[in-house]
């Protein structure tokens, strides 16, 4: 149990990395979504519940680290500023692929081990804490039957029929992009769809004209870690199907 806080912030450290190296190396965009998501999540859990701990053994180290969580934020809202397509947009991603590298090299070489100043109880509380808020923000951004309209602030192409549509509230205050039919993002100018991504950054619905009638149909299917998962059929009784309205029906 010694080493099980430690650990666990290391693999967090595994998992945004592999998510950067992969969008770079492809230069893949469409992985910012999660990056975005799991590194703020990291640095909340982190900022909440572990630096606090060890300001009195390192206060400058401590300091830093937020600072760096700071910049680290501030990129990746620079990035969202900026078009996908913008030659801009991947320099500021490999920017940011240096920067987290570094502060993560840094945490684990230089404030990971004062954490051993602390005692097997301390160090438990504090990994149960986090895996705590974890898993509350993930159970709260699970979708619920409330069905609303689209937002009056989604600059919603004509050819969108938006007045026939409505979605589970979870996509509301989400993050939106524009496709045209094949599912390739463009300008909003030339889309012919729109896909909200849903505040639990692990779904989306797409929203658009098909034939012969109606709207795309969306299935959500929740895994055994509860987590929703989009799906072409139901798989599952725990499974949320929504028409071509975006009602809910039964299986």
């Amino acid at each position: 149990m010694t080493e099980e806080l430690v650990q666990m912030l290391k693999n967090d450290h595994d998992n945004v990395k592999n998510l950067l190296k992969e969008a770079s190396d492809k230069e893949d965009s469409s992985k910012f979504r999660e990056i975005k998501h799991q590194l703020n999540i990291h640095m909340e859990g982190e900022e909440e519940y572990f630096y606090p701990r060890l300001k009195h053994m390192d206060e400058y180290g401590v300091n830093q680290s937020f600072k760096e969580h700071e910049k680290a934020r501030k990129m990746i809202k620079d990035m969202e500023e900026i078009h996908w397509k913008d030659k801009e947009w991947m320099k500021k991603l490999m920017e940011l692929k240096k920067t987290v590298e570094a502060h993560f090299e840094k945490e684990e070489n230089m404030i990971f081990p004062e954490s051993k100043k602390l005692s097997t109880l301390q160090r438990e509380e504090i990994a149960q804490n986090i895996e705590k808020e974890k898993m509350r923000k993930k159970l709260k951004s699970i979708p619920h039957e409330k069905l609303v309209p689209l937002p009056d602030n989604i600059d919603i192409p004509q050819t969108i029929p938006a007045s026939q549509v409505k979605v589970p509230s979870m996509y509301i205050n989400g993050d939106v992009e524009y496709e045209d039919a094949e599912g390739n993002k463009v300008d909003k100018e030339n889309a012919t769809h729109l896909r909200l991504t849903g505040i639990d950054r692990r779904s989306d619905v797409v929203v658009g004209p098909v034939k012969p009638k109606g709207m795309i149909k969306l299935t959500l299917y929740f895994n055994n870690k509860n987590s929703p998962e989009t799906k072409e059929k139901s798989t599952s009784s725990k499974s949320k199907i929504f028409n071509e309205e975006y009602k809910p029906i039964k299986n």
